[in-house]
């Protein structure tokens, strides 16, 4: 089962038409991060990966957080 964090990783994702790959870049995040948590190999990412996830995402609810 996916996490949470996952799912809405991947939702939005989808909505916004971008890949692993171009999210990383977008986030600027080390290659595989986003894939990681994606397959549950990192289950607690810090705070900082979460907030550049969600800034590349336009999740404006978690961008709150820095």
């Amino acid at each position: 089962m996916k996490s949470l964090l996952a799912q809405h990783i991947e939702f939005r994702m989808k909505a916004l038409g971008l890949n692993v790959k171009k999210l990383e870049r977008t986030a600027n995040l080390k290659i595989n991060v986003v894939k990681n948590i994606l397959l549950g190999r990192s289950r607690n990412p810090n705070v900082y990966t979460v907030v550049a996830i969600a800034t590349a995402l336009n999740c404006k609810s978690l961008r709150t957080a820095r």
